[in-house]
C-alpha cells in the first residue's frame, strides 16, 4: 500500500499500524496541492509496485 499525505509523522503512524496488522505500506510525504509533486510521487510509487492479475482476474498488488 502506498500512503501519500503532507505530514511524514502521520504517515509513519499509519504505516506502523498497517505493519502491526500484518500488512505493508510505503510512505510518501507530498504536497497534494502540487500537481507536479504528486505526478513525481506517482512515478516513484509505480516504480516500486507492480500489479499482477491473479488466476481469478482480480488485481493483486505486490511490494518490491
Amino acid at each position: 500500500m502506498a500512503l501519500l499525505a503532507h505530514t511524514q509523522t502521520a504517515l509513519e503512524d499509519v504505516a506502523r499500524n498497517i505493519c502491526a496488522a500484518g500488512g505493508a505500506a510505503l510512505v510518501y510525504p507530498v504536497d497534494l496541492t502540487d500537481a507536479q509533486a504528486v505526478n513525481e510521487v506517482a512515478r516513484r510509487v509505480m516504480a516500486r509496485l507492480t500489479i499482477r492479475l491473479a488466476l481469478d482476474n482480480h488485481p493483486v498488488y505486490e511490494c518490491w
